[in-house]
């Protein structure tokens, strides 16, 4: 499931990202039923199975329809940010949350710092989400200094 810019890490992140919306045993199955259709289904077949699994949620209730993007203690500029991102399209991304809630930002003056632990975190937000993330943090005034590691 390796391939560029997709890592070992990413494959692993997309599958227990599933894990914790469906469980293990829906994941397996699913992942297993794709085996069957195909004798060797591509990545994107893979991750696409991924993606799609959401829980049930009963008639009504939208609260679980976006995961919380990020992390509580975060500024709230960017928590505004990561609320309008991860309800968008975005081209080559599939989860904008799920991504977004990998990145750790300080705020000082108006600037946002941003850094990622993940090599994984770090190349999706730079190729699908920062040109979004520069976006947004420009309507509110605020300037993005770069995305580091750690």
């Amino acid at each position: 499931m390796c391939s560029e810019p997709w890592t070992l890490a990413n494959a692993c992140l997309r599958v227990n990202e599933a894990i914790e919306r469906v469980g293990f045993d829906v994941v397996r199955s699913e992942l297993d039923g794709l085996r069957q259709k195909k004798k060797r289904p591509s990545r994107l077949a893979i991750l696409d199975v991924l993606d799609d699994l959401q829980p049930l949620v009963p008639l009504g209730d939208d609260s679980s329809q976006w995961p919380q993007a990020c992390d509580e203690d975060a500024p709230e500029a960017w928590r505004e940010i990561c609320r309008v991102i991860s309800k968008r399209e975005v081209s080559g991304c599939r989860n904008p949350g799920a991504w977004l809630s990998k990145i750790n930002v300080s705020l000082q003056g108006d600037t946002l710092f941003l850094s990622a632990n993940s090599r994984c975190a770090r190349d999706t937000a730079r190729n699908h989400l920062f040109a979004e993330i520069l976006h947004q943090a420009g309507r509110r005034g605020l300037i993005v200094q770069g995305l580091s590691g750690g």
